[in-house]
Order: C-alpha cells, then structure tokens, then sequence
C-alpha cells in the first residue's frame, strides 16, 4: 500500500574516511586461489552476467508535449511527489492500492505516470497494452479522459480514449483508456485474462458498487492467470 501524502525528507548525512593511515600500516600478501575459489568466482561472473542481460532492456522513449500550465499547476499536487515510491510499487508488485486524499491527483496523474513510464506505448513484455482506467460513473470517464488527453498534449480519441455504455471514443493506437466498471465487466466476458491491458486501475473503489466488487473479484484471477503465463 502507498500512501500519498506529503513528508519532510530526511537530511542524509555523509562520512568521510582517510584510508592513508591503514594503507600505510597495511601488507600485502600475494595469494594463490584455490580450485574452490576460481569454481566460486566463475559461478559469480555467470550470474552477474545473467543480471546484465535481465537488465538491459532497451531504453524507452516516450514523447509528452504537456503545455507550461500544466507543468506548473502539476508540482503542487502532492502525488507528484510520491511518483518514484509508487513506480517502484508498481513495478514490485502485482496488485498495489493506493491511498490519497481527495484532489491528491491519484486519477489523472497515476495514468500519466504510467503512461511517460512506457506503459500503453512499449513493445516490452512487460509494459504492452493499453493502460484502462475504470470509473463507477460515466460523467467522471468523460471529465477524466478529457483532463489526461490535455495534460498530455494528446489527442482525444487517439492515444486517449473513453468508453461508456451507448458512447465510445477509442483509437486504434489507444494507450490509455478509462470507462465504466459496467464496460469492463463485459470485457472479461470475451477475454478473461485482459491481454490487450497492461495495467488496470480501479478508480473510486472504495465506493464499494457492485460492479466493482465483482470486478476486484474477477482481477484477482486475471493476475494468478498472468502468472501462470509468464
């Protein structure tokens, strides 16, 4: 669980240490290792070669063209400040909650977050799909889509998209979608371990609709699914 708040960072304090003194009064003994110890380092270089490989995915580069207001107006939400702790919950974790005080920014910045992470836009195995938001009301799909398309200097309908019952806006190249928890429940009908999502947020879920404890339900086996799979 993240909690979304603000905090005063603690002052980091920094040592200094003059090794001049232990060099000096220091010997060094040529050694000889043994078949045990070069067997033992070996074993270390394959597995440091192994996490090198694990970890040289290849860089993603995500374009935002996010209008000076916005940028302005987006460094006195407190969650910008947690964006680094919740990336990093998210990327350890395969179910997070989240938990802010109302106008933190937890709907439209957490999408956004997401979303310049390369989420919705990467190839990688990892972050492919598109990044669906759910909402218990429509009128809050719409205002929300709407406030994430402008914020991110993209077009609605396109990269950003809605879709509530009778009403859909959705591109082919759609990276970030929000609808109603009605639209998703339809969704698992037809796939059951939502292939084309990379990331699902339940919004509002502490409204506790029926829609949506139905769905915490139905997630709950779309990410043992998942698991299985990889």
């Amino acid at each position: 669980m993240v909690d979304v708040g603000l905090r005063n960072p603690e002052p980091i304090t920094e040592g200094t240490f003059d090794l001049s003194d232990i060099l000096a009064h220091s010997t060094i003994k040529p050694s000889v290792p043994t078949r045990d110890e070069i067997d033992l380092q070996e074993e270390e270089l394959i597995q440091g070669e192994a996490v090198v490989q694990e970890c040289s995915n290849p860089p993603i580069f995500v374009t935002v063209s996010s209008p000076y207001e916005v940028e302005k107006a987006r460094r006195d939400l407190p969650i910008i400040m947690m964006e680094q702790e919740i990336m990093e919950a998210i990327y350890e974790n395969p179910v997070v909650i989240l938990c802010g005080e109302t106008g933190c920014g937890k709907t439209t910045q957490v999408p956004q977050f997401l979303y310049e992470a390369g989420f919705g836009t990467s190839n990688r195995l990892d972050r492919k799909g598109i990044i669906g938001i759910t909402q218990p009301r429509r009128v809050a799909v719409l205002a929300a889509a709407r406030r994430v398309s402008y914020e991110l200097g993209l077009k609605l309908g396109k990269e950003v998209g809605f879709q509530v019952r009778h009403d859909k806006l959705v591109g082919s190249n759609c990276a970030i979608k929000f609808m109603t928890d009605g639209i998703l429940l339809r969704e698992i009908q037809t796939d059951s371990a939502l292939k084309h999502y990379s990331v699902i947020i339940l919004d509002e879920a502490h409204e506790r609709s029926l829609n949506t404890d139905i769905l915490i339900g139905m997630l709950t086996r779309v990410v043992n699914a998942r698991k299985v799979e990889t």
